[in-house]
């Protein structure tokens, strides 16, 4: 970038900038800004495969946020500016008055033109959201706080970043909001540690007196469910380390801001040559599996297993399940989705609503003949563990 965030050594990346597969380069632009925590290099946090976050250094493996945007399934771009580089959590220039704005008009005009066809400006901008990890709270703060491009931050996320307070900037930002009748959402997710829950709970009850029924402190079910309906949405996860509560919960979090749909690609349709006959299953059953190489295999490389189950004509049925230890997320259990099909055709699907990472869903039968449960992890990539699926 010619002017970015914070200078750093040649060939250390200023920014990450992301256009997901499938986006509408013509449609109004929706920016996520995703603002890293302290000691991280934004290209090996942002990118996949091998990356080398400085020239003589040897690579790292990506651990893919820019993908993980992509799960929401929104028409977003996605930009992720590299602050201190491997260095304490700073805002660097997000702390001047206009920064920001003049940030974004260069991300639009310059980095991301040969992405979008054009360049393009802040003008073309219908909504900002502002995603902050860990330290990454600082930026967002101080460009809520000047006020910067007010017009334009329609949403902020925070993942596990409530631990430096800042209750007062977030609180006064959703008023303002709410005095002009400009929708705007926060949505808080982190763990039990520090003064984050504390703040969290103090945030939701301020705007609570000014917006009754607005808010929403730990809900039961999915965060994206509770996000679409409410201003604040605020929740403690317990159980999820510290760096992977920025790459488990994002996506979920940004699904629920009201943000334009974009069908995923490529989509979590099976791969030809990869499914098999599904298992039976009746009501009153519990299966105990494991999501494992040689499952189905979806086209966004995420793994599945398949059931049969047959129902009457109007005849309701519950199936859940619960992820048991992950494979390949040490810190938690396995993130998983329900979805039922009936003659090629999805009917019904679910993520989260049994609590934490366990979906569930209540069905009733719209005609008689045979259900296809899919069980398959979360989002894009190849997830593996234990599972426990019951019908009743």
């Amino acid at each position: 970038m010619a002017n970015p965030p914070v200078k750093h050594p040649p060939g250390v990346a200023d920014v990450v900038v992301h256009v997901p597969s499938g986006y509408d380069a013509t449609a109004p632009v929706h920016l996520v800004v995703f603002f890293h925590g302290s000691d991280q290099c934004i290209a090996q946090l942002a990118l996949g495969g091998d990356v080398v976050c400085k020239p003589g250094t040897r690579p790292d493996v990506g651990a893919g946020l820019a993908w993980r945007h992509d799960d929401a399934g929104t028409m977003s771009l996605f930009a992720a500016p590299q602050l201190a580089f491997w260095g304490g959590g700073t805002a660097g220039r997000f702390a001047q008055r206009g920064y920001f704005r003049a940030f974004v008009q260069e991300l639009l005009h310059d980095t991301f033109a040969p992405g979008l066809g054009r360049p393009k400006t802040i003008d073309d901008v219908a909504s900002i959201t502002l995603i902050g990890h860990s330290a990454g709270y600082s930026p967002v703060l101080e460009i809520l706080r000047h006020g910067d491009a007010e017009d334009k931050v329609r949403n902020v996320v925070l993942l596990d970043a409530l631990f430096g307070g800042g209750v007062d900037v977030l609180a006064e930002w959703l008023e303002r909001g709410l005095k002009k009748g400009q929708p705007r959402k926060l949505v808080a997710i982190y763990g039990g540690w520090g003064n984050s829950v504390a703040n969290g709970r103090a945030l939701a009850a301020r705007i609570e007196r000014l917006a009754p029924s607005n808010t929403v402190v730990d809900p039961p079910g999915a965060i994206a469910d509770a996000a679409r309906t409410h201003v604040v949405t605020v929740k403690l996860w317990r159980h999820v380390e510290h760096a992977w509560m920025l790459l488990l919960t994002m996506s979920k979090a940004i699904a629920g801001l009201g943000l334009p749909p974009r069908a995923l690609s490529p989509p979590a349709a099976p791969v030809l040559g990869t499914q098999r006959d599904p298992a039976p299953v009746a009501i009153g059953d519990t299966v105990q599996g494991t999501i494992e190489p040689g499952d189905l295999r979806l086209q966004n490389g995420a793994l599945a297993d398949e059931f049969r189950i047959d129902l009457e004509s109007g005849q309701r049925v519950t199936i859940d399940a619960q992820g048991g230890p992950s494979f390949t997320e040490p810190c938690c259990s396995l993130d998983t989705v329900l979805r039922v099909i009936k003659d090629g055709r999805l009917i019904a699907e679910d993520d989260d609503s049994a609590g934490g990472f366990d979906p569930r869903l209540d069905l009733v039968a719209g005609e008689r003949g045979r259900y296809v449960v899919r069980l398959n992890t979360y989002g894009s990539g190849e997830r593996r563990g234990p599972y426990a699926l019951r019908v009743h």
